[in-house]
């Protein structure tokens, strides 16, 4: 009956602590995946196609920038099989804490045997297409095409799980839009 209570009183102070390290390394795991899938295969997505079509007056000033909205949608959509495709290969990983650390001492967290625990990632990724404008001077706009991978990450410790949510931008596409320079540019003070 005691040993029950003892393995019980130290269940419930180790489990604030493998949450903790549980939601560290899935981050870190989210993320190594997510830049591992999209270093390797970033080219392909691009394919070497066109993302933005410019449209120039008759004196050759810029009128309008349009997105290849075809070939973006083909994007997302294989970042997305990519990404799934990588976080299926994701295994169970073990992590070591010491007793000392495991019952929350401070003094001696870095003391005792090793309690091993083992962690079983698994989650859902999204991805959508997004864009912004920058003012950049008096006449000029920077245009973003960014790929916005959102990956959220379950970790199940047997019994209990603790959850994680990585986002990365990659960008996709990135350009300098002039404006006509005025005759006159005047600041005033604001009161």
């Amino acid at each position: 009956m005691l040993f029950l209570w003892a393995l019980n009183a130290l269940e419930t102070a180790a489990t604030p602590t493998l949450i903790a390290i549980a939601e560290t390394q899935v981050i870190r795991i989210a993320n190594r995946a997510m830049i591992d899938a999209i270093n390797d295969n970033i080219s392909l997505l691009l394919d070497g196609k066109e993302l933005l079509h410019f449209e120039t007056g008759p004196t050759g000033e810029l009128l309008y920038v349009r997105t290849n909205t075809g070939e973006l949608n083909r994007i997302q959509a294989d970042a997305l099989a990519v990404l799934e495709d990588a976080f299926q290969e994701l295994d169970g990983f073990t992590v070591s804490v010491p007793l000392g650390q495991a019952l929350g001492s401070e003094m001696f967290a870095p003391y005792g045997p090793k309690i091993n625990a083992k962690l079983y990632p698994y989650g859902s990724v999204s991805a959508e297409i997004r864009d912004s404008f920058e003012v950049t001077g008096i006449n000029q706009t920077r245009y973003n095409l960014y790929l916005t991978v959102t990956c959220m990450v379950r970790v199940v410790i047997p019994l209990i799980a603790a959850r994680a949510e990585v986002t990365t931008d990659v960008p996709l596409a990135t350009i300098l839009i002039p404006g006509k320079v005025p005759n006159t540019y005047l600041t005033l003070p604001t009161p």
